[in-house]
């Protein structure tokens, strides 16, 4: 029962609507000619009104003493107020007998829709009762149903979690087998780390000792490379100087030249009398020689003497050419520190390599230079130099300075020594 009363609310509930709402077009329905009756009595009203407004001003217009025209105007006014009094009397009075008529009408037909919406309303309670004992019907099979369903699931879900419990303690097993692993491997790590530890410490105190031999090497290093840059000043100013002399060497070699050709030209112009003045010129001809012979002993040393040079095997061509081949190896060097410095952060390491390179590229220098059969070349050593010069306020100038210092073979090499200046 509790079902069908359930089932019942909705009805009852669009009953009430459905007559609240057939009501409110009833009540609309009889006030409709009310409204318009109030309408038109408001209008005689006003009609009314101006009427006597309008008797006023004439009565205001006409003289005091006109008492006659007063008294009829004032017959007139009350027989128009007369007449509109019983025409709204029986107005009234109509307007009442269709109001009673049409609420006569109104409630019969109120009470004719109210029994049938009643009728409605049983029907569609009778409908809604035998669709509630289906759904109810349905719902308890349905239910039923889910029950089995959820309790086959449940011992199903119970068979599993009973697997899965066994799994779990298994796996509890192996996680202790390999906790007990982990822990002894930890102790492992720990004397590791502690030996670590006191290895870091001793390396430390070495990088410390090492860091001070550093630094007195860098100073040593400075020392070295500002006595390098003052004899390479001097050897500067010794190659202009010899620059100098050569030029003068040339101009007094082209002097000593033009007097020999005189002396051969008056030789020559002397020749062609040799019969007429045989015994006459015959120490002219010995003076002409004995001239001749002095001015090519003058001139001799002028034209076979070796000129003081720095660089005395190789053409203005080849140093060209070598002064290039070594740019490139020094830019094939800073290229590689440049790809070690951003590979890790010890400086020491990246020294080493730098040393090493350098080191190679004065092997493959010297190579070269044995190759082109030009003997001695101060070409790397000059390059080296000019490029510390150059880079003295990077780091890869002060770590090349250090790589300079370190990097001279055992014995020296065709090319010179490669220590020199560039230390």
């Amino acid at each position: 029962m509790s079902s069908e009363q359930k089932a019942g609310q909705p009805a009852s509930a669009g009953l009430r609507e459905l007559a609240s709402t057939e009501l409110t077009a009833l009540t609309r329905e009889l006030c409709g000619p009310y409204d318009e009756w109030r309408t038109t009595v408001l209008s005689f009203r006003k009609a009314l009104a101006g009427l006597e407004r309008l008797c006023e001003a004439a009565s205001k217009a006409l003289p005091e003493d006109d008492s006659k025209a007063n008294a009829a105007a004032a017959a007139i006014v009350a027989r128009l107020a007369a007449a509109a009094e019983t025409h709204t009397d029986a107005m009234v009075a109509r307007t009442r007998e269709d109001a009673e008529i049409l609420a006569q009408l109104t409630r019969e037909e109120s009470e004719l829709l109210l029994h049938r919406t009643r009728e409605d309303a049983e029907a569609l309670v009778q409908k809604t009762r035998a669709e509630a004992e289906a759904l109810a019907q349905k719902t308890r099979a349905e239910a039923e149903a889910d029950s089995l369903r959820a309790r086959a699931e449940a011992e199903a879900v119970a068979e599993r979690a009973r697997t899965e419990a066994k799994a779990v303690d298994e796996a509890n097993r192996k996680l202790q087998g390999e906790l007990q692993t982990e822990r002894d491997r930890a102790k492992s790590l720990d004397r590791d780390l502690q030996d670590a530890k006191q290895g870091r410490t001793k390396a430390e105190a070495a990088l410390e000792d090492a860091h001070a031999a550093q630094q007195k090497s860098v100073a040593a290093l400075e020392k070295q490379l500002q006595t390098a840059r003052a004899e390479l000043e001097s050897e500067r100013a010794e190659v202009m100087q010899l620059k100098k002399n050569i030029e003068a060497e040339k101009v007094a070699r082209g002097k000593l030249l033009e007097a020999l050709q005189t002396v051969q030209r008056a030789v020559s112009l002397d020749a062609p009398n040799p019969a007429a003045a045989s015994d006459e010129s015959a120490p002219a001809p010995a003076a002409a020689k004995s001239k001749a012979a002095h001015a090519e002993a003058v001139a001799e040393p002028a034209v076979n003497r070796p000129l003081k040079l720095i660089k005395t095997g190789a053409s203005a061509e080849l140093e060209r050419e070598l002064t290039e081949y070594v740019k490139q190896l020094f830019e094939q060097i800073q290229s590689i520190y440049t790809s070690d410095l951003k590979s890790t952060d010890d400086s020491a390491m990246v020294v080493d390599r730098l040393t090493a390179n350098l080191r190679h590229a004065h092997s493959v220098f010297s190579r070269r230079l044995e190759s082109t059969n030009a003997g001695e070349s101060r070409v790397f050593e000059e390059q080296l130099a000019l490029l510390l010069d150059a880079q003295s306020q990077t780091s890869f100038g002060r770590h090349l300075a250090i790589a300079a210092y370190n990097y001279s073979p055992d014995q020296e090499s065709p090319s010179g020594s490669v220590r020199g200046k560039a230390s």
